[in-house]
């Protein structure tokens, strides 16, 4: 058996990851239980999201070394940056500012962990995972640096729960560092659980009833190790799995703005729901898509311009 978890699969993963999310979040505008069923899985999507990114920095460092982390900030945090403001300032223009002055949202973000749009959270706690990931990789020893990418999640566990911010904010934060173990240890993952199909099924196997025994407790301080878990198994699903070239193309696609669909829909909902109302559902559905692919598209390429790789 082969096994790849490649970013030629990671790709389509992401948009189909982005879908699932704004699926999930239309279940605060519509009462289709649908949309119920998929909000339930939109928190695992979320951890997902987390998951690639701790696996494709540390594969790209694997794969360029320290000469990697030059320019890291240019690379990586400014392409995080600029389309969050561009599509906060979209957000401002359409939906407007909640009856907020700049200096109250920020006060709400900081003292309360209140981001607005809502799904900003999502920038800050990425941003984190980046940061932790360039001063370990740049400042610590081989030996300890995935234990201290776990350190430091925790911590922003801790932090985050002490400030009384919303479990969206921690809830995740195991599955960046889960993803690192991943790249960094690819090979051996994948010999040994490639080494047939009862090796892949057996693999399986454990972290199902790894995840439901975590899931059991009930209790959401342990639901992080869940999160932490259960991309791994996905991760295993998706590197087995032998997309057609039209899947690849189409949900590749999506996955190069799936950043920017996260960030832009929130805002496409509130807008066609409430600003300009539209009606029936399905066409409120199919619009809220629509603008949401268009939009994201627009400033993918608005921001590759301004900001060729280097």
């Amino acid at each position: 058996m082969t096994l790849s978890f490649s970013k030629e699969k990671t790709g389509p993963l992401k948009a189909i990851l982005a879908i699932f999310i704004v699926l999930g979040h239309l279940y605060y505008f519509s009462d289709s239980i649908l949309f119920a069923l998929f909000h339930e899985l939109a928190v695992t999507a979320v951890a997902m999201f987390f998951f690639i990114s701790g696996f494709g920095l540390v594969k790209s460092w694997k794969k360029r070394g320290s000469s990697y982390l030059n320019g890291f900030f240019n690379n990586r945090i400014i392409r995080i940056l600029v389309p969050a403001i561009i599509l906060f300032l979209i957000h401002l223009l359409l939906c407007g500012n909640g009856g907020m002055t700049f200096s109250e949202m920020l006060q709400r973000l900081v003292v309360q962990g209140l981001a607005y749009p809502p799904e900003y959270w999502f920038i800050f706690v990425i941003l984190f995972d980046y940061l932790l990931f360039w001063f370990t990789f740049k400042f610590l020893p081989a030996s300890i640096r995935l234990p201290f990418l776990f350190f430091g999640s925790l911590v922003f566990i801790v932090f985050a729960v002490w400030a009384g911010y919303d479990r969206c904010w921690w809830i995740c934060s195991f599955s960046f560092p889960s993803g690192a173990i991943y790249a960094m240890y690819e090979d051996e993952i994948n010999s040994f659980c490639g080494k047939n199909i009862k090796a892949f099924i057996a693999s399986l196997v454990i972290l199902f009833i790894l995840a439901t025994g975590i899931y059991l407790t009930g209790n959401q301080f342990v639901w992080t190790l869940f999160y932490m878990v259960v991309p791994f198994g996905i991760a295993l699903i998706v590197a087995i799995v032998r997309p057609n070239k039209i899947a690849l193309q189409l949900f590749g696609f999506l996955g190069i703005i799936s950043y920017e669909i996260y960030l832009s829909h929130i805002t496409m909902m509130n807008f066609f729901k409430y600003s300009i109302p539209i009606d029936p559902e399905w066409l409120y559905i199919l619009t809220v898509f629509v603008t949401i692919f268009a939009v994201s598209f627009i400033v993918n390429r608005f921001c590759a311009l301004i900001l060729p790789r280097k």
